[in-house]
């Protein structure tokens, strides 16, 4: 976006969103669509159809539809010179009440007038026919994060002294991780709670590929806890996945 800011004049339409499935309540489809209308008028004043569109509602006390927000913001786009809309995590817009297909689609119908540019995992089928650019971790890059997470760790520092187990462990995690960062701190997250070399080789020997295989392994390591910490782990996760805000500044 800053690089968009510099590189054009005030005649341009820009605008960003940021998907994030904790926010499932506040990301609709309705209010995506109208924060992307916002941010086209940031700094400079609002266009009369904005205007109307805003006091029939107040008078009335009601919300705009999905339908208005979306023929408005398409008549909008047609007073720029240029518009840019870039779609963060696409993924994490939920597919529950189809939020996910109303958004894109709604994305689509404006894509003669709009350049549009979304990133997401790549099993997202709503994408496919799109032109797409894969966007993964380099070798040197995992390879730094895991020496320093091992660094962060007396622990697991101390049962990798040995040059050839140090290189095992790296070489592991990073196939595993197919250029996928979170996966290979989901994987080092597990290994750092090894106590001996055969937990530490066995906790490798059984690393999954892919994420969900990774969620579902951590799933087991909960159970698998002594009753209470079982029970407090589950209520933490219950509080993380059901706030409608963040938990901490």
């Amino acid at each position: 976006m800053d690089h968009l800011r510099t590189e054009f004049t005030k005649d341009v339409g820009l605008a960003v969103v940021y998907c994030n499935y904790k926010e499932q309540e506040i990301q609709t489809p309705v209010n995506l669509l109208s924060s992307i209308l916002r941010q086209f008028y940031d700094g400079i004043s609002l266009s009369e159809n904005i205007k109307a569109l805003y006091r029939k509602h107040v008078e009335r006390k009601t919300c705009p539809t999905i339908v208005e927000v979306a023929e408005l913001l398409s008549a909008e786009t047609k007073r720029f010179s240029k518009v840019f809309v870039i779609v963060d995590a696409l993924d994490e817009c939920p597919e529950e009440n189809h939020y996910r297909k109303l958004f894109f689609g709604r994305l689509q119908a404006l894509k003669s007038t709009v350049h549009l540019m979304i990133t997401s995992r790549p099993e997202i089928s709503a994408i496919a026919d799109s032109v797409q650019l894969e966007i993964v971790a380099s070798r040197e890059d995992l390879d730094r994060y895991i020496e320093g997470r091992i660094l962060q760790s007396s622990r697991l520092n101390d049962l990798l002294r040995g040059d050839e187990d140090r290189s095992r462990l790296k070489e592991t995690i990073i196939q595993k991780a197919d250029g996928m960062i979170l996966l290979a701190q989901i994987h080092m997250t597990a290994l750092v709670t090894a106590t001996s070399k055969r937990e530490l080789s066995q906790l490798l020997d059984n690393l999954t590929d892919g994420l969900d295989a990774a969620y579902e392994k951590t799933s087991e390591r909960i159970d698998n806890q002594a009753t209470q910490d079982r029970a407090l782990a589950w209520r933490v996760l219950g509080w993380v996945s059901h706030a409608l805000r963040p938990l901490s500044k």
